[in-house]
Parts: C-alpha cells; sequence; structure tokens
C-alpha cells in the first residue's frame, strides 16, 4: 500500500472539496434522469409534472451532497495524513460557498432572482457539512 502523503491543511479541504464536488455532480445528474424517467413514466410528461420535479431536485442536490462527501471522506483518508479534521471541514465548506455560492449568487443578480437550484444548493452545502462532520476524521501517518 502506498503511503499516506504529508499535505497542508488547505490542500486536503481543497481536494475534498473538488473530490466531492465532481462525485457530486455525477451522483445529482444520475438522480435526476433515472427520477425524471420514473416520473415521465408514472406521471406522463405534461407540463403540469414540471413541479413536481423541481422538488425532486429540492431532495437529490443534498443527498448527492452527503454521498459525495461520503466517497471524497473516504478517499482523502486514505490518501492523506489528516491531523486537523474540523479546519479541513471549515475550509472545505468556505471553497463550496464561495464557488458555488458565488456563482450562484452572480445567477441570482444578472437573471434577477432567487431559483429553487439555489435553495437545493444551500441544503447541499448543510448536508455536505455535516456529511464532512461525520466522515472526516484525523488520521494515523
Amino acid at each position: 500500500m502506498k503511503e499516506k502523503k504529508e499535505s497542508s491543511n488547505w490542500y486536503v479541504a481543497g481536494t475534498h472539496w473538488l473530490t466531492s464536488t465532481i462525485t457530486s455532480v455525477v451522483i445529482g445528474i444520475a438522480l435526476f434522469v433515472v427520477a425524471t424517467i420514473v416520473v415521465g413514466l408514472t406521471l406522463g410528461t405534461e407540463q403540469k409534472d414540471v413541479p413536481f420535479l423541481a422538488f425532486l431536485m429540492i431532495l437529490i442536490m443534498p443527498l448527492a451532497f452527503w454521498l459525495g462527501a461520503k466517497y471524497s471522506a473516504k478517499y482523502i483518508s486514505k490518501k492523506y495524513i489528516i491531523r486537523e479534521s474540523k479546519e479541513i471541514i471549515k475550509l472545505a465548506t468556505i471553497y463550496l460557498v464561495v464557488v458555488g455560492g458565488g456563482y450562484r449568487a452572480y445567477t441570482a443578480i444578472t437573471e434577477g432572482g432567487i431559483s429553487l437550484e439555489m435553495l437545493s444548493f444551500v441544503l447541499g452545502v448543510i448536508a455536505f457539512y455535516f456529511a464532512s462532520k461525520k466522515y472526516v476524521h484525523n488520521t494515523n501517518g
């Protein structure tokens, strides 16, 4: 087995944030495609089903963020020596809020409003934080 690397907190937090984000996007798209197919087959594809799909997005994004954080925590605990898990969680959450929240703030300003996707992002950030607290722990070298 490869030896774990000792890296700075900001680097491990960046790896956690990026790994989790990429994983969350893949999981979220997969879940939403499955949900859309199920809704299409059971309810039909009429215009009245669009709010239901939007509601599903509010449920799917936090779940995807949770699963992404869980996967990422497992990955970073195998690759890195983690000495200050609380600091890594805080930094990774800040990265997520600054990058993801910054994009959504820009969208809200340019498009003139807050969307359901923004609400689901906020719920996703909360899920990311609590999943990280649950799964990211200090490790030994």
